[in-house]
């Protein structure tokens, strides 16, 4: 993994812990997507008790169904039942956009990099309104 992605997710993790909560106290059922090194980094650091993410969302079906090293379990974007679901760069969230828009539905997807660049809070909350749900736990 590169070295840059983890300094950043320091620099701005204020920022993505207020995120997190902001979602969490919707009680919106949040994700990363992928569960790659980038992904299990991101777990370990914002929620290494599995309390407030639900887990990892991965296309890989070797991976699906399986515990990460941040203790996440690892789910199918179907099987997932997301609301807001993190990710790692602009190919990944346009990907996402397009996996659920072919399905009818919209998911609140958070670009790291657009928080490494300075979008504003604001500006992150009020891109895409989603209801408040039930909490689904990561295990």
């Amino acid at each position: 993994m590169r070295q840059s992605i983890t300094i950043f997710m320091e620099e701005h993790a204020w920022n993505i812990k207020k995120i997190i909560e902001h979602y969490y106290s919707r009680k919106n059922r949040i994700y990363f997507w992928g569960a790659g090194e980038i992904g299990t980094a991101f777990l370990q650091r914002f929620d290494p008790e599995c309390y407030y993410i639900a887990g990892a969302i991965d296309m890989s079906t070797e991976k699906q169904g399986n515990l990460i090293a941040s203790g996440h379990r690892v789910f199918s974007p179907d099987e997932a039942k997301a609301d807001v679901i993190f990710v790692n760069g602009t190919t990944i969230e346009a990907d996402v956009y397009r996996f659920y828009a072919m399905r009818g539905e919209r998911r609140k997807v958070i670009e790291l990099q657009d928080i490494f660049h300075g979008k504003s809070l604001e500006a992150i909350f009020k891109d895409v309104e989603i209801p408040y749900r039930e909490v689904q736990k990561c295990r």
